[in-house]
C-alpha cells in the first residue's frame, strides 16, 4: 500500500503593509520650479521590511477610494508628519500657533482609519497617526502643548529624532508593556500637539512625567496601537523598538 500523500504546504506570503505618506503640491505650492512630489522617511519602510513585511506606501491620490485600499492590505500604518490636524473636526477654533494643515491627506487618512477599523486589520498610528486616531473617535487635541498645557518636559526636540527626550510610565495591563516588557522607557519627542479629551473606545496606555498620553489602544480590536514617538527611528539604537513593528507584523499574518 502507498502511503498518504501529505497535502501541499501553501507558501507563506509576507504581510502586505500599507503606510501613509506626505504630499507636497497640494495643499501648498512646491518649491518654485519643482513639480508636486510624494515623501515618507525611510525609517517606516526599513522598519516594517526588517521584521518581515512588505510596506506599500499609499499616496492620498484625488479620487481615490480608500475602502477599497484596505481590502488589499494585511495591515496600516498612519505616519507622522510636519503638519497639524484641522481643529474643526474637534469643535474648536484655531489656536494662534496651529501649525500648517494638511486637509488633502487628512481626508484621506481618516478614510483609511475608517475602513481599517471596520475590516478590523492592524493598526499602528504614530504620532500625528495617534492624533487623528484620536480625533477620528470623538476626542480632541491640545492644539500648542506649550501654551496650553502647564509642563517642564520638553516634548518637541526638533532635528533629534534618533535621541532620547523622556521618561515614559506604561500601563502593567496593556499589550504595550507586554510588547516592550517593561513598565517605564525612554523615548525620542518631537510634537507639539497632544491628546486632550481621549476617544471613545480608547485606552491611555503609557505617559509622560507630565501626565500627557503618549500611547493608546483600542482593546476591542484585533491589534490597534497608537504611539505620540516615533519607534522607527530608534530601531538602530534601540532595537527594543522593532517588538511594536514585529507584533504589528504577526498580527496582520495569519491567526
Amino acid at each position: 500500500m502507498r502511503p498518504p500523500v501529505a497535502p501541499p504546504v501553501a507558501p507563506q506570503v509576507d504581510p502586505l503593509v500599507g503606510i501613509t505618506c506626505d504630499y507636497q503640491g497640494g495643499d501648498k505650492s512646491p518649491p518654485e520650479g519643482s513639480a508636486p512630489y510624494y515623501f515618507l522617511a525611510e525609517a517606516y519602510v526599513q522598519a516594517v521590511s526588517l521584521c518581515g513585511g512588505i510596506p506599500l506606501i499609499l499616496p492620498d491620490i484625488e479620487g481615490s477610494n480608500p475602502a477599497a485600499v484596505i481590502d488589499r492590505l494585511d495591515a496600516l500604518l498612519i505616519s507622522g508628519g510636519n503638519f497639524d490636524i484641522d481643529p474643526a473636526l474637534y469643535g474648536e477654533t484655531p489656536h494662534p500657533e496651529l501649525g500648517i494643515l494638511k486637509p488633502r491627506r487628512t481626508a484621506y487618512e481618516l478614510g483609511l482609519l475608517r475602513a481599517a477599523l471596520a475590516k478590523d486589520i492592524p493598526l499602528l498610528a504614530i504620532c500625528g497617526g495617534l492624533q487623528l486616531l484620536n480625533v477620528h473617535l470623538g476626542g480632541s487635541l491640545y492644539q500648542h502643548l506649550p501654551a496650553q498645557c502647564d509642563s517642564r518636559v520638553q516634548h518637541e526636540q526638533k532635528g533629534k529624532e534618533k535621541a532620547a527626550a523622556h521618561a515614559l510610565s506604561v500601563e502593567p495591563k496593556s499589550t504595550l508593556h507586554d510588547i516592550l516588557g517593561t513598565a517605564e522607557i525612554m523615548v525620542n519627542s518631537t510634537h507639539h500637539q497632544a491628546i486632550k479629551k481621549l476617544g471613545e473606545g480608547l485606552n491611555a496606555v503609557a505617559l509622560a512625567p507630565d501626565g500627557i498620553i503618549e500611547a493608546v489602544e483600542i482593546p476591542a480590536h484585533r491589534f490597534a496601537l497608537g504611539v505620540q514617538w516615533h519607534p522607527e527611528a530608534l530601531i538602530n539604537n534601540h532595537p527594543v523598538w522593532k517588538k511594536v513593528f514585529e507584533r504589528l507584523i504577526q498580527k496582520a499574518g495569519p491567526e
